[in-house]
């Protein structure tokens, strides 16, 4: 080869090794964007339950059927990888209908994962004590976890909501509640 054909493709060689570069390090930063949180509603004040019902009835008082957050219940500090258990507790009272519901548990390190916790219908006057397990994230931090409830059309879809549904049988966040886990570094 001729030194002007060696120094032609040499430096074609170095242009296109700084394009992929600057290609590869565009893509990195489009790759972990802000995602927008579609939650707007403010989170669900828990309720204890109380054996007579004197609570609730206070709140329905027959009005309008509805369901109520009582607890969720899980260590609040835990380390990278644990594997985590605990309960979710709420009360309905639904007259005159008995909806379809989907309780669903996310948390932000995994937006995306639905954790069903209960999917059925419900009826009357009564409460719902369910387990709740997931898996600590790998790195430490403080994290958000969410509890929704949705009714007749599915359950919410991530962590984050949905844009504002464009038919009625898309739900956008539904009722929700809002925790907190404290991640430590394994010692």
């Amino acid at each position: 080869m001729s030194i002007p054909v060696t120094l032609a493709l040499s430096i074609l060689a170095i242009f296109l090794a700084i394009q992929s570069d600057f290609i590869e390090s565009a893509s990195d930063n489009n790759n972990s964007p802000e995602r927008q949180d579609w939650v707007t509603q403010a989170p669900h004040e828990i309720h204890p339950i109380t054996p007579e019902w004197k609570e609730w009835d206070d709140k329905w008082k027959g009005k309008r059927s509805g369901m109520v957050f009582n607890y969720l219940h899980y260590p609040r500090v835990a380390h990278v990888g644990d594997a985590l258990s605990g309960e979710f507790a709420c009360s309905y009272h639904y007259i005159g209908g008995t909806p379809e519901v989907f309780i669903s548990l996310y948390t932000e390190w995994d937006p995306d994962s639905e954790i069903r916790l209960y999917h059925g219908v419900v009826g009357g006057d009564s409460s719902l004590v369910l387990p709740v397990e997931f898996r600590c994230p790998d790195r430490p931090g403080l994290y958000k976890i969410r509890v929704f409830y949705a009714t007749a059309f599915g359950p919410v879809p991530s962590f984050y909501g949905a844009p504002p549904p464009s038919l009625v049988t898309a739900p956008g966040s539904g009722h929700f509640m809002e925790m907190r886990l404290e991640v430590l570094k394994k010692d």
